[in-house]
């Protein structure tokens, strides 16, 4: 391989592996504290109506519920404040790729996810998900900066004492999307490589 060629391989995957990279979402290295909202910038992502809990813990307030249920990894996941809609915002466009969703206290609950761009709905996807188990919702909506998250309907699960609409939601994956200025910047390093190719083309003749 000449060193055309790998100066382009080289740009071809610096630009794919920094722009494109899946982050795993997890709520599970916050903090220690048994229930809380979850915080702005907690992976780059400004957080609304949304709270992590330990649903093992006895002052969460999820101690008796199916949230333990839709837990995927370690002890806390991210739950809707007071069953309200919740949504998650970025400065930037970004990839929504999956995430396991469940039910605190109901079973048969709608769950409705929006994707938006520039306040705008662009995707829409509608799941019913119960208190016994979790459900891999896979999405892979591009170009989104928003995602709303809202619950409805449903009936209480007996074994549970409450009837809030609260959704579970954990181990969300997303991934960058490339700016404007990342496709300028490979597009310029691609026409540097060609002119100096052209260059010493025309210096051997």
């Amino acid at each position: 391989m000449n060193r055309q060629s790998l100066l382009i391989a080289a740009a071809l995957f610096t630009f794919t592996s920094t722009s494109h990279a899946t982050k795993l979402i997890t709520f599970d290295e916050i903090s220690n504290l048994s229930a809380s909202s979850v915080p702005d910038n907690y992976e780059g992502f400004k957080w609304t109506n949304f709270d992590y809990v330990n649903p093992f813990s006895s002052t969460s307030g999820f101690e008796s519920s199916g949230a333990r249920n839709g837990l995927v990894s370690l002890r806390y996941l991210a739950v809707n404040h007071g069953g309200l809609p919740a949504q998650f915002e970025s400065t930037t466009p970004f990839t929504l790729n999956s995430a396991y969703f469940g039910s605190a206290f109901k079973d048969g609950l709608q769950v409705t996810v929006e994707g938006q761009s520039g306040g705008l709905i662009v995707d829409t996807k509608l799941f019913t998900v119960n208190a016994t188990g979790r459900n891999l919702e896979t999405f892979n909506w591009q170009n989104v900066d928003t995602v709303l998250i809202s619950a409805t309907g449903g009936t209480r699960n007996p074994l549970y004492g409450s009837s809030t609409s609260n959704f579970t939601m954990d181990n969300l994956i997303v991934s960058n999307v490339p700016e404007p200025e990342s496709y300028a910047m490979l597009l310029a390093g691609l026409g540097l490589v060609s002119l100096m190719a052209r260059r010493r083309k025309s210096s051997s003749m």
